[in-house]
């Protein structure tokens, strides 16, 4: 953690310069080499089939603090689910 908030103005300096140059896509893949994300978990992604179980999902959702935005997206994903 320590050696992260050292080196954060370094690597934004870096980024920076070379932002200036125009590579834009390569500053954006630069920090991911720096902090690489976790590995995706491969599997089997359940679904929610039962009208209960999708009711306290939401309600979970809205109970859950969040920033408005992520809880308008929530709202909107609610009213566009399709039930079989």
């Amino acid at each position: 953690m320590v050696i992260k908030t050292l080196m954060l103005p370094l690597i934004f300096d870096a980024l920076h310069r070379v932002e200036k140059h125009g590579t834009i896509e390569t500053t954006h893949r630069i920090p991911r080499r720096i902090f690489p994300l976790p590995p995706v978990i491969k599997g089997q992604q359940p679904a929610v089939i039962s009208s209960e179980a999708t009711h306290a999902i939401l309600f979970a959702a809205e109970s859950t603090p969040a920033r408005p935005i992520t809880k308008l997206a929530l709202r909107f994903l609610a009213v566009t689910v399709v039930m079989s």
